[in-house]
């Protein structure tokens, strides 16, 4: 996976290249996952280390085409003074996130309900 915050490469193939600063954050984010199965269907979740809360969500990403995935929670910037975990997570079926909370949302108990695989994880 790369994650690419503007212009700057932040994490290039699950790894830290570069410090993400302040004004990294303000800028547009990107990511990229090339090497995943084109008839699957993924998840993509950034999220805050510390608590349950998701910056951001996609679900039923048809291969590497994220065009084509359904946002279930709007990208919301993160901030510099917490660990931000990106997931990506192979569906064995479209899901339906609607009535979780983005504030309180059990991640460990929607992974494990939904019999998700973990395909690539990055941290910054």
């Amino acid at each position: 996976m790369d994650v690419i915050f503007g212009k700057k490469i932040v994490i290039r193939n699950n790894r830290n290249v570069n410090n993400v600063t302040i004004n990294d954050i303000d800028k547009s984010i990107n990511i990229v996952f090339p090497n995943v199965d084109i008839k699957q269907l993924y998840l993509l979740v950034i999220y805050n280390m510390k608590g349950p809360y998701i910056n951001y969500m996609m679900a039923n990403i048809p291969g590497c085409n994220i065009d084509r995935g359904k946002i279930v929670y709007d990208y919301i910037k993160p901030t510099l003074s917490e660990k931000y975990v990106i997931s990506i997570y192979r569906q064995r079926y479209e899901v339906n996130i609607e009535s979780y909370s983005r504030n309180k949302f059990p991640l460990k108990e929607f992974v494990k309900e939904g019999n998700l695989q973990l395909e690539s994880i990055a941290f910054f």
